[in-house]
């Protein structure tokens, strides 16, 4: 097909004039469109207006595409992606309508526009191929399961409520009550060691389970692109610098996947879902110069909230990019995006601008990327994180995640398409010990190469978890700029910042991290949870250093017993009576102090910080574990009669200045003591 040629003078809005819209689309809600499936429709023939040359414009209607929600779609989207990549580049036009789509491959210079009123709807999984699945799909009945829950009976069971169908669709409402081309770039030297078993991932599938997979599925079905053979995932791959690889281990070349005497496992750094990128619905990998814009829908029904390594032919995610640069994504909104509304590896120049996310999983993951812009974006994802900045394995090498603003965003967890449909209902369905929503911004966990020049400001948090900063993996975080936040509702630490030891990495590289030169600033936090409080947490023998706190005010629920006051928090995260290392405040348990606990901390100034509670609270304010070069000056700290502002241990050079209920003070060493203060009521 020919493109159209627009002038660049009129541009895409000419499109919204010409096309004719499908009624039935722009009428429709995204509450209706979840509990019944998108009918089939009579489309409108769609109008194209005679513009000078121009601006080529490649209209996927004119590719075959016909966006009546019952057609797949997607083999007319990338005819018409190929004939704009052929005549290099151009807009890829999306008028009205229901896009019914497996795998859309993105290539360089290309734009995919979506007008207002359609929707790319990710189409759901094939019977035929869900019953050649192992594991299940998404709860489906597999080749050796049964519908047990979103990731079949072979993964770890259910990871969401019974109220979440094969279809995706939620139901749950339960509530919160009384709560609040290339990047250039240098390859490092492949790792000579195998990664650790992940618990959080299964078995590899056996040799030849791919050919064996394709050589099963019907003549004639289609499926979601296979995920790629990634030898830093738990496949059958080769094992870097033996002599199993095809030329004794001098070169990073794999040998062959499909002979199991030189391919042995290799398990994965990260989690599954960090290690593949072609079982999605929207791909692009190796590229540049690409853009998907536009205020249309990209609606992720079909797509997975979770699979495993044998669940060929499923998708997973809505967006997902692999070393690409000069990327652009605006103006569209994603409902139940899967896995991952964006997965983001190594992709540099970035921008996220006016996205409106209601997701069921992660809204973006940032990992292994440079110089990102993320602005204006609202994202509720009431059961995974919703801005996550990551730096894992998954490139092969560790690479750290640098020079990233976010700004103007508002992160939540309500649940998932209350959001968009406006009746915001609080989510409660996680059962992991962090509290309901999830939500929320985070540095973690995967957190190998590192996090680096981040400034994050004016951000809202809404019923979900609070700011993270975690490195568990050797990551260093250092130089971080945070301002002008406000929280309500906050369902575990409002700030939780954490250098801990999982070391998930080459274990001839991987050490523990550093976290140093941290400003937090202007923050206003209501009805935190009373289990909970700011968290900063090193690891013994590796403080975390260089923190400032200033101009904060938070306000925790309260009602906390004075025997709470003599927990020992453990050094290490655990779930369910089970160690792992894995950084989330949950896993140390109820704190001691109300409202700040710092242990293994070099270096911590607190200037012009509120803490107080809605209810009386019998424990001290803040604790001091372990705590080097501690200042407090303009602290007010609320506290209960005869209960010490602040307790310390092993802490020293401690001064306070200009706080009420406690004199002038500095001490160079305290091995145990109570400062005790007048109540604050």
């Amino acid at each position: 097909m020919k493109p159209l040629h627009y002038s660049c003078a009129f541009g895409l809005t000419a499109l919204l004039v010409a096309s004719v819209a499908i009624t039935s689309a722009q009428n429709s809600s995204p509450g209706a469109a979840a509990t019944a499936p998108v009918p089939a429709q009579k489309i409108a023939p769609v109008l194209t207006p005679k513009l000078p040359p121009g601006t080529m414009v490649y209209n996927i209607r004119d590719f075959g595409a016909t966006g009546d929600g019952v057609t797949v779609d997607s083999d007319a989207v990338n005819r018409a992606i190929d004939a704009a990549a052929a005549n290099g580049g151009g807009t890829v036009y999306f008028p009205a309508g229901y896009y019914l789509c497996f795998s859309i491959h993105l290539k360089t210079n290309i734009t995919l526009y979506l007008d207002q009123g359609s929707w790319i709807v990710a189409a759901e999984t094939p019977p035929e191929v869900v019953a050649l699945q192992p594991r299940g799909g998404r709860g489906g009945a597999g080749a050796a399961g049964t519908a047990a829950g979103p990731r079949g009976t072979g993964g770890r069971g259910p990871t969401t409520p019974a109220a979440f169908t094969r279809g995706g669709e939620q139901v749950n409402t339960a509530s919160v009550t009384g709560t609040a081309a290339p990047v250039a770039q240098a390859a490092p030297a492949a790792a000579t060691t195998p990664p650790p078993v992940n618990p959080d991932f299964g078995a590899p599938p056996p040799a030849g389970a791919r050919e064996a997979f394709l050589a099963a599925v019907p003549p004639g079905i289609r499926m979601y692109d296979l995920f790629e053979q990634n030898m830093w995932s738990s496949l059958p791959a080769w094992n870097p610098g033996t002599d199993r690889s095809p030329d004794g281990g001098k070169s990073s070349t794999p040998a062959p996947l499909d002979n199991p005497d030189t391919a042995p496992i290799i398990r994965q750094y990260q989690d599954f879902g960090h290690c593949y990128w072609h079982n999605s619905l929207i791909w692009g990998e190796n590229i540049t110069n690409v853009s998907i814009i536009g205020p249309g829908m990209i609606y992720g029904r079909g797509l997975s909230r979770g699979d495993g390594p044998t669940n060929f032919g499923g998708g997973n995610k809505s967006i997902a990019l692999k070393n690409c640069r000069n990327v652009i994504l605006k103006d569209f909104t994603v409902w139940q995006g899967g896995w991952f509304c964006l997965l983001a590896t190594g992709v540099d120049n970035l921008t996220i601008s006016n996205l409106k996310i209601d997701t069921n999983r992660d809204g973006f993951d940032i990992d292994c990327c440079k110089n990102v812009r993320v602005s204006d974006c609202f994202v509720n994802s009431p059961q995974d994180d919703g801005i996550c900045l990551k730096s894992s394995f998954g490139l092969g090498y560790a690479r750290s995640t640098d020079n990233v603003t976010i700004t103007n965003c508002q992160v939540s967890g309500y649940v998932c398409g209350t959001f968009l449909d406006g009746t915001y209902v609080p989510y409660g369905g996680r059962t992991d010990g962090g509290g309901s929503g999830t939500g929320r911004i985070k540095f973690g966990t995967e957190s190998n190469g590192g996090f680096r020049n981040i400034t994050i400001s004016n951000c809202v948090f809404t019923n979900c978890r609070g700011l993270a900063l975690e490195s568990a993996d050797g990551a260093i975080i250092e130089d971080v700029t945070i301002d002008n936040i406000t929280m309500r509702n906050i369902v575990n630490s409002p700030l939780y910042i954490r250098l801990g030891q999982r070391l998930r990495g080459p274990t001839e590289a991987t050490t523990v991290g550093a976290i140093r030169r941290v400003n937090i600033s202007n923050i206003v936090v209501s009805n935190a949870v009373n289990t909970s409080s700011i968290i900063i947490a090193g690891t013994a023998g590796h403080p975390v250093e260089d923190v400032h706190l200033s101009n904060i005010r938070i306000l925790y629920q309260g009602n906390g017993g004075k025997e709470l006051a003599q927990i020992n928090p453990p050094e290490d995260e655990s779930q369910g009576g089970r160690l792992t290392y894995y950084p989330e405040p949950g896993g140390l348990g109820t704190m001691p102090a109300y409202g700040m606990f710092a242990r293994h901390v070099k270096g911590l100034s607190l200037d012009h910080v509120t803490l107080g509670y809605g209810y009386p609270d019998f424990r001290p304010p803040v604790i001091l574990d372990d705590v080097a070069d501690v200042s407090f000056e303009h602290f007010n700290g609320q506290h209960e009669a005869d209960i010490p502002l602040f307790m310390a241990w092993n802490t020293h050079n401690f001064s306070t200045q200009s706080t009420p209920g406690i004199a002038d003070t500095h001490v160079d060493s305290i091995t145990e003591q109570s400062l005790p203060a007048t109540a604050t009521k």
